[in-house]
């Protein structure tokens, strides 16, 4: 073999052990130690818990129903029926003169001597031109609102209010002396004189003749009409008892 061939040959040998030699050099030492080495924990895997089966509940029947007692009502009383009130009594009823006793609006009717006389309101000017009916009206009304009397009335002879009237306007049976006073109603007895009448009822004056009997219920009946005419119905039963009980007394 020429030596230019044994040239070319050996250089890649040369090669390939410079090679080896330097991953011989690199490879690391292996350990000279004595101490054991540490085994590995082997890394046991705990299979999850399994949950035991829940035990199983036997469904709860529904409580028995308790039986309850029905309370026992109390005894109750039997109904009383309500007992029906009285009626409330009309004193007026059965009163001579007055037409409906059941009316106490206005207007209203009387009955006097002369006739049914219509009074259409309350009289707030009252006269009698009578002595008797003046004693009554002041019993009854306010004394303002007799606004006339007859001379008798005045006198202590013969009247009972003498003291009462002495300021009131004297009138006389003319009637122009009432018709100069203006008054909503007369009272009078049954002696005043037809033509005045006549004369004060043309002027639309209602005028009530009442015959003023004696006796004791005729008094307490005076009392009640001539309340009634007035529009004063308690005030005329409150005097109808005073007098009623001076008398049994």
């Amino acid at each position: 073999m020429s030596k230019l061939k044994l040239s070319a040959l050996l250089v890649p040998l040369a090669v390939f052990l410079v090679m080896v030699l330097v991953a011989c050099s690199s490879a690391a030492p292996i350990p000279t130690s004595t101490t054991a080495p540490t085994s590995t924990p082997v890394q046991t895997t705990v299979p999850p818990a399994t949950h035991a089966p829940a035990p199983t509940i036997a469904p709860t029947a529904p409580p028995a129903p308790v039986a309850t007692t029905a309370p026992t009502p109390a005894p109750t009383s039997a109904p009383q029926p309500t007992p029906t009130p009285e009626p409330a009594i009309n004193y007026f009823e059965g009163v001579p003169g007055i037409v409906d006793p059941t009316n106490f609006g206005w207007p209203r009717e009387v009955e006097g001597v002369n006739g049914v006389v219509s009074i259409p309101g309350k009289p707030l000017r009252i006269i009698t031109a009578s002595i008797g009916h003046d004693e009554i009206t002041l019993a009854l009304v306010p004394i303002e609102r007799l606004v006339g009397v007859g001379s008798p009335t005045k006198n202590v002879t013969y009247s009972n209010v003498f003291s009462l009237v002495q300021e009131i306007p004297e009138i006389t049976r003319d009637p122009e002396t009432i018709i100069a006073l203006s008054p909503d109603a007369v009272v009078t007895s049954p002696f005043f004189p037809a033509e005045g009448i006549d004369a004060l009822s043309r002027l639309g004056i209602p005028v009530v003749q009442t015959d003023l009997k004696q006796g004791p219920q005729a008094r307490l009946e005076n009392i009640l009409l001539m309340g009634y005419i007035f529009g004063e119905e308690d005030r005329a039963l409150e005097f109808a008892e005073e007098v009623r009980s001076r008398y049994e007394s």
